[in-house]
């Protein structure tokens, strides 16, 4: 795993995590261990007509699981741009956030 001192992460964060597979979620997050990241509301970016889209990454998890993701699988983690944050909260709470 990448590690960058200067795009550190912290809980209650939201972060971008790109898996060994190359997929890259979009998650807040809840929990560090050792071993392992505990996420809440993963989302996966797909490319769209209109830009980047965000769905469900595990369609068939209950909303409100926050599973675990091994850090093992995990090639990177970083904080995500402003932008990106935004549309992640929107995207997850239903509340449109009010941009300056």
């Amino acid at each position: 795993m990448l590690i960058n001192k200067a795009a550190s992460i912290a809980v209650g964060d939201v972060v971008g995590f790109k898996l060994v597979s190359s997929e890259e979620i979009i998650a807040k997050l809840v929990a560090i261990t050792d071993t392992h990241y505990q996420i809440s509301k993963p989302m996966s970016l797909i490319p769209g007509q209109q830009g980047l889209k965000l769905i469900q990454a595990i369609l068939s998890m209950a909303t409100t699981h926050e599973p675990m993701l091994q850090k093992s699988n995990v090639m990177m983690a970083v904080p995500v741009v402003d932008e990106l944050s935004k549309h992640y909260l929107s995207t997850t709470s239903g509340i449109q956030l009010v941009t300056a």
